[in-house]
């Protein structure tokens, strides 16, 4: 029991190991999504400010290639993401451009230094989304942090109990499973081995403790053959849910006989399947040599009684 409770405790911790480890993995693959995000929005509104900082220029030297950049910047602002005032006002202001271009230039350049200023103020509002997403994965890793030592802290102390407490059922029962005259046991139906033996086995069969839990059939090896079938029948009927008592024999090593009186009882799980088998039984030995002893010593009697050649008489002293 203390091992199954040993094995539990190794579980948990791995389960809350594999868990964190998950949790981390998640939160890092979610980071890197997001600040891949930002990049490519960044790097796409440094694009947009580049173009339009070329339709300045362009604007500003009266080159002939001014129209191509304002159709550029035209295009990105379909593209991006700029205030819809801004791209109005652009827009309008290069339809006058295009009606005066004298009388328009700096209305027009006016209207770029919004657009760039728009693009400005979305590269702000990424870096501050940016720094928010730092600052609350960081946050939450440090809550799942913590979380993850209270939960760990919680069930190292609540394993630890658990224990604790196993050890000392543990102890108490092999005091007195260890004191007792009778000989207890307890097996398991489903891996067909001995879980426990109490030591008063070693002192009715003759056979060690761990002959018995490397073989669990060793001992039917000296029962007197005529009681096999009486224990066989016993087994099957406890496997049926039934409780057992029955009576057989041990023929030891050293040619003594020792009559045993054993009880079978199921042990059941929760849903009623029959998991273990608990076991008791006493020597019964003592009691059948001095029933013996009194049926010889009536029969001797009796016998006395029926062939004596002088008739008996019995008084009464009172």
């Amino acid at each position: 029991m203390l091992a199954m409770a040993d094995k539990n405790f190794a579980l948990t911790h791995r389960l809350i190991v594999v868990t964190a480890i998950v949790l981390f993995m998640v939160s890092a693959g979610l980071v890197a999504y997001l600040y891949g995000t930002y990049n490519r929005e960044r790097d796409a509104l440094g694009d947009a400010s580049a173009v339009v900082s070329n339709a300045r220029q362009a604007l500003a030297a009266g080159s002939a290639d001014v129209e191509a950049a304002l159709d550029a910047v035209q295009d990105m602002l379909q593209r991006t993401i700029p205030s819809h005032r801004t791209e109005t006002s652009f827009r309008t202001r290069r339809l006058s451009f295009e009606l005066d271009s004298r009388s328009s230039v700096e209305a027009l350049d006016a209207a770029l230094l919004e657009v760039d200023a728009d693009i400005r103020g979305h590269v702000q509002t990424l870096r501050a989304q940016r720094d928010h997403l730092f600052l609350g994965m960081l946050g939450l890793s440090f809550a799942l942090m913590a979380s993850l030592l209270v939960v760990s802290n919680w069930a190292y102390r609540r394993q630890r109990t658990l224990l604790e407490d196993i050890s000392e059922s543990d102890r108490r029962f092999r005091q007195i499973a260890e004191n007792i005259s009778e000989m207890f046991w307890l097996s398991d139906v489903r891996s067909n081995r001995v879980l426990y033996m109490s030591p008063t086995f070693e002192a009715v069969f003759g056979i060690s403790l761990d002959r018995l839990y490397a073989d669990r059939n060793v001992w039917m090896r000296v029962v007197h053959p005529d009681d096999i079938a009486r224990i066989q029948h016993a087994q099957a009927s406890a496997l049926k849910e039934e409780r057992v008592d029955f009576e057989y024999r041990v023929l030891r090593a050293d040619g003594k006989i020792r009559w045993l009186r054993a009880c079978l009882e199921p042990v059941r799980d929760e849903s009623g399947v029959v998991i273990r088998i608990a076991g008791v039984a006493e020597d019964m030995t003592a009691r059948r040599q001095f029933e013996g002893d009194l049926y010889d010593s009536r029969e001797r009697l009796r016998l006395l009684i029926e062939h004596a050649p002088a008739a008996f008489a019995m008084f009464d002293t009172h």
